[in-house]
């Protein structure tokens, strides 16, 4: 008992299955009635988990904090990237301007080596 501790004595639910043909509301309402207790059907159980979960715990604030930090870190590598490229292309692209080339076919270079995106 020292290291372990007492065990919960309390339920948190029962699966019940009505009689053929009685539907799931007039089950819930005959539980409700003869026990006192709330009775839920299995859609309505589902959606209270979901709001306890919701309401009492950090997970969705947990997980809209990963996907915020997500996004940022994501456009911050993706800006360093294109930077970089930039910079360490300028001296192609300087040379290439400086014999003549216009920016038609430098873009329609670009387009054939990457695809047509911009």
């Amino acid at each position: 008992m020292t290291y372990v501790g007492r065990e919960r004595n309390q339920l948190s639910f029962v699966l019940a299955k009505g009689q053929a043909g009685m539907s799931e509301a007039e089950v819930c309402r005959r539980i409700s009635a003869a026990t006192g207790l709330h009775a839920a059907t299995g859609q309505e159980f589902g959606w209270q988990t979901i709001r306890y979960y919701i309401a009492h715990t950090g997970i969705p604030v947990n997980f809209g904090i990963t996907i915020a930090i997500a996004l940022v870190v994501g456009t911050i590598v993706a800006g360093q990237t294109f930077y970089i490229f930039t910079l360490e292309n300028l001296k192609q692209f300087g040379a290439l301007k400086a014999i003549g080339v216009t920016k038609p076919p430098i873009i329609g270079t670009y387009r054939l080596l990457f695809g047509n995106e911009r």
